[in-house]
Parts: C-alpha cells; sequence; structure tokens
C-alpha cells in the first residue's frame, strides 16, 4: 500500500512537541508493517527552519520524506501543495495530520476526483477548546472545507472525546478510534536507564512545549502549593523541560522567585534521545495539567519507562487510576498539590509497583506493532 502522508510540521521539529512525535512514530512502523509511505511537510521549527535537503530522503526503510521551503515563519509552503497534486496520482490513500490545514480546501476535491481515499486526523483540533479559539475563522474554514469535499473524507481519531465531539460535525463521515501508540524501551535498555545514575535531586517533571495552554505557570503554582504546606520535604524538586516562549520563561522564572522555590525549580531546554529517556526514567512522577489535550504523548512515554503520572481531568488519562499507576485529579492548583503529596509519601518500592503496572498497561493498549496493523486493516477497507 502506498501511502502520502502530508504534516505541516514533521521530525525532527521540536517546537510543536507531541504531534511531531506522533506522526513520525507512526509513519516508521507503518512502513515497518510493509506500507510505502511519502510524506510531505515544511521545514518549519517554531521561528527556525529545519536544517534539510528539499529532495526527497530515506529517514527508514519505506519511508521518504521531503521538506518543502515555508514562507516566512508561517506553514505556508507553496512547493508543499504542487508536490501533494503530483504525488496523489501515484498514492492509495491520502492522510493529512491537522484539521486546519491551509490546502485541505484543495486537497480535499482532488483526492474525490482521482478517487483516492482522504485521512484526517485533527490532532485535538476538532475538541471544544481547540475550537473556540479564533472560532469565527475555524467555522469559515470548516464551511469551506466541506463545500470542497471534506464531508467526504475519513477521520482518524485518537481519543473518545475528540471522537464524540467530531460526530456532531460530520455525524455521516467514516471514522476510526485508534490512540496514540508509544515507543516501549526494552526490558534491558529500561534496566540500563535505571541502572545509571540520576543527574538530579529527586524531581517531579513537566516535559512538552512551554505554551499557555499547557499551564506550566499551574503546576509551578501546585508545586509551591504543596511545598509551602509540606516542608518536611526538602529535596524534591521540579523540572520544567521543553522548547518554548522566552517570554513564559522569564515569567515562570519569576514566579519561582516570588515563591522562594528558585532552588528547586527549574526551567530547562528541550532533551531527546538517551538524554530524554534518562529524565524520563528518574523522575518520581510526570505532570500534565494543560487546558486540554487529545491525547499527551509525554504521559504515555513516561509510563512505558516506568513512571508514574499526575495527569488533569483536562485529559483523557482517566485510565491512570483504573490501572493504579497515576492519579486524575481536577484541574486546580490544590488538586495538583493534593496528588504532588501522595507521591511524595510513597515508599520507593510502592511508587515502583505503580511505575510497573503502567509499564504493562502501554505494553498491551499503546505498543505501536499492534496499532499500526490496526491502521492498515482500516486504510485497506477504506
Amino acid at each position: 500500500m502506498r501511502l502520502l502522508f502530508l504534516s505541516l510540521y514533521f521530525h525532527p521539529a521540536r517546537h510543536y512537541g507531541g504531534p511531531v512525535a506522533s506522526t513520525w512514530s507512526l509513519s516508521r512502523h507503518l512502513a515497518k508493517a510493509g506500507a510505502q509511505v511519502r510524506v510531505l511537510t515544511t521545514d518549519a521549527d517554531g521561528d527556525e527552519r529545519l536544517a534539510v535537503d528539499r529532495g526527497w530522503q530515506e529517514l527508514a526503510p519505506n519511508l521518504e520524506v521531503r521538506y518543502c521551503r515555508r514562507i516566512g515563519r508561517g506553514l505556508i509552503a507553496p512547493a508543499m501543495l504542487s508536490a501533494a497534486l503530483r504525488e496523489l496520482a501515484k498514492a492509495d490513500l491520502i492522510y493529512l495530520s491537522g484539521l486546519f490545514v491551509w490546502l485541505l480546501p484543495l486537497l480535499a476535491p482532488a483526492a474525490a476526483l482521482l478517487s483516492k481515499p482522504l485521512v484526517v486526523s485533527p490532532r485535538g483540533m476538532a475538541l471544544p477548546e481547540a475550537l473556540a479559539s479564533k472560532g469565527g475563522k475555524k467555522r469559515a474554514f470548516l464551511r469551506l472545507a466541506k463545500l470542497t469535499g471534506l464531508s467526504r473524507a475519513a477521520f482518524h481519531l485518537t481519543s473518545q472525546p475528540e471522537a464524540d465531539h467530531l460526530q456532531e460535525i460530520f455525524p455521516k463521515a467514516e471514522k476510526v478510534l485508534i490512540p496514540n501508540g508509544v515507543d516501549i524501551p526494552t526490558t534491558e535498555t529500561l534496566a540500563a536507564l535505571k541502572a545509571s545514575q540520576p543527574d538530579h535531586p529527586p524531581y517531579l517533571l513537566y516535559l512538552g512545549r512551554l505554551h499557555p495552554h499547557k499551564q506550566p505557570e499551574l503546576i509551578l503554582q501546585a508545586f509551591a502549593t504543596w511545598a509551602t504546606a509540606h516542608p518536611e520535604y526538602q529535596t524534591l524538586h521540579l523540572r520544567l523541560v521543553g522548547p518554548g516562549q522566552e517570554t513564559l520563561r522569564h515569567q515562570l522564572q519569576a514566579q519561582a522567585q516570588a515563591a522562594g522555590l528558585e532552588s528547586r525549580i527549574h526551567i530547562e531546554p528541550a532533551l531527546t534521545g538517551q538524554a530524554k529517556a534518562h529524565l524520563l526514567t528518574h523522575a518520581t512522577a510526570l505532570l500534565l495539567a494543560s487546558k486540554s489535550e487529545n491525547f499527551g504523548m509525554s504521559v504515555a512515554e513516561a509510563l512505558a519507562h516506568q513512571t508514574p503520572a499526575i495527569v488533569t481531568q483536562s485529559a483523557p488519562w482517566q485510565g491512570l487510576e483504573e490501572h493504579r499507576c497515576g492519579w486524575w485529579p481536577e484541574t486546580s492548583a490544590q488538586a495538583l498539590a493534593e496528588s504532588i503529596q501522595e507521591v511524595a509519601k510513597l515508599s520507593p518500592e510502592e511508587r515502583d509497583e505503580m511505575g510497573k503496572r503502567g509499564r504493562k498497561w502501554m505494553e498491551e493498549e499503546f505498543g505501536w506493532e499492534a496499532l499500526a496493523g490496526r491502521m492498515l486493516g482500516w486504510f485497506a477497507q477504506l
């Protein structure tokens, strides 16, 4: 099966967080399962450009990527559209990552004209919170996209809340709910990571974009609330790790200083590869408190590395409590602080057992090989 993937940003871009990791892993595992995958994308990486060649590049067996030059600092790349129209005829199926993508009103009718199945994966853009931002423009875009053939597309959803809301927008469209997967380190790799020496005192971890939507300031506030209420815990630190806005970094540093916790709260740049795996493995717990989340890749990555997680109810991770590998509190500083205390008072053995249950859950339900097989089976039906 020949698949044409379209995404406005792609690996190795760091600026866009979880969607880059999930589309990179999905395309690799579809290629590993036997599909011929071609990815068209831009050279965008936030305000920067990726230092990449312009032609087709083989990043993995059966996986080729072409990075098109964007205009200015936006996500529009004219070469991406012209290349997509050329590639349509060769592909068996087109997969678009994102919903409010500038080339969709042209792509949908072209795919229909050539009788090529078009799969759109909104990646959280169909959630009410996302639709409310710039709502007038988004409603106008959806009306235009529907007029040009979007109603004939199929939709890949990665969470139940997203599936429920998309049902209201496109009630008759073909849909499938297949969650994002996670790359699970082998038992040997994880053992080696655990045996390595931590490079930091015990820490809670936020891993992701430093962006207002992710509410790192709420996590910092919750940590300060907890630290003030429990002065007996002096060794536990908070690390906020990821790319993002410099203004927000300065605001977070000022917030830490105002709380008198600048020595225990650390705002750090993004990490990748072995350094990121080491960071995840040695964390006491992962924290996530976004305004809304369609998935939350860092949560799955933490659990795969045998680290418990605290995730607010604005993200679809109620399974943390069902599988006894974390907490799912309300989205408030006080509720987060109470969950932090639950983590802090665990013995190392209890925390390790939680981590093992989380890893087992990831292996059973979020392994990429099984999910890629399901995806290819659905593609074949389409």
